[in-house]
């Protein structure tokens, strides 16, 4: 009797052993310093309509289109996940990068202004960006890429 729950223990160790492994070989998300729930993309050129938000690991709204030659300037709105209003104007800076996989950083130009951010069209393509919430140089958090078009 005392093999048979040797046994049976063994089998369930291999079992956790093996859904452990499976699990190792997936993607894990990046935990952020800061958790968001809002994050609206504003164009301080049209009263600061929100033409783009962030959710969780998308975009609605996007791709952010730029005519070549042009510029947006953008701001943002964000909540934490305790509907507190993250203020820019303090600790806390936005910034714009060039995503990880962006193709051609060329396509766009990028100038951080603290509070908002100035993506320019520079070449007709498309490239990606990502949206920074910096402390101390420090990026606390970070968008999913957004995909942009200079036409």
């Amino acid at each position: 009797m005392k093999k048979t729950h040797l046994l049976a223990i063994a089998m369930v160790l291999l079992m956790a052993v093996s859904v452990t492994g499976c699990m190792d070989e997936t993607e894990h998300e990046t935990v952020w310093n800061i958790e968001v729930e809002t994050f609206d993309i504003l164009d301080r050129g049209a009263d600061e309509e929100v033409i783009l938000d962030h959710h969780i690991d998308h975009w609605h709204g996007d791709p952010l289109e730029i005519e070549l030659g042009d510029s947006y300037s953008l701001g943002a709105f964000i909540e934490d996940v305790d509907g507190d209003e993250i203020d820019l104007s303090d600790d806390y800076e936005l910034r714009a990068a060039y995503g990880q996989d962006a193709e051609d950083a060329g396509i766009v130009s990028i100038d951080n202004h603290g509070d908002h951010v100035h993506v320019n069209g520079e070449e007709e393509g498309e490239t990606e960006i990502v949206f920074q919430i910096v402390d101390n140089n420090i990026v606390e958090y970070q968008t999913t890429p957004l995909t942009v078009i200079v036409e």
